[in-house]
């Protein structure tokens, strides 16, 4: 099978599965987004950075983004079909073997936000890849934050951190 027919394929159920996701977290009303960090910086007042190197993160423990916590769901799976095409070159590119650049992550606790990096992260989760090379901000949080934690805990995190 080719890289193409391949990636198109992979692709096909990623979007698939979001969609799935998307349909179970509406059934079950359980939340299926990513978190936005603009969101968890208000509610739990954060402050401080400090650049913290190049780690090896698990990727499970990506559970938001900066600024495309829309474009993809809470298991990094494309929720907008514009990702398409940029989807499936990273997907290429990983059947290449090829190298590509360190996605950069904002680490808040024990919980990491996408920068830059959004679809090599979709696709690694994808093919079941546990950890990701990135370059890492540690940002300082009075509320330890875990990968279990979703939108609903944030005004009781937000509370307790206010506390």
């Amino acid at each position: 099978m080719s890289e193409e027919i391949a990636s198109d394929a992979d692709y096909a159920a990623a979007r698939s599965q979001a969609l799935f996701n998307s349909l179970r977290a509406r059934l079950t009303g359980r939340p299926n987004r990513l978190l936005s960090f603009d969101e968890i910086k208000d509610k739990l007042h954060l402050s401080g950075s400090v650049y913290g190197g190049i780690h090896s993160v698990p990727v499970k423990s990506i559970i938001g983004s900066v600024d495309r916590y829309r474009d993809f769901d809470r298991a990094f799976l494309p929720a907008q079909v514009f990702t398409s095409d940029r989807w499936r070159a990273i997907n290429r590119a990983f059947y290449r073997d090829e190298a590509l650049p360190l996605i950069k992550l904002y680490q808040v606790g024990d919980v990491y936000f996408v920068r830059d990096g959004h679809h090599r992260v979709s696709v690694a989760r994808q093919h079941g890849v546990e950890f990701i090379d990135a370059e890492v901000i540690k940002v300082q949080s009075r509320v330890p934050l875990t990968p279990d934690v979703d939108a609903h805990d944030l005004e009781i995190l937000g509370e307790y951190d206010t506390f």
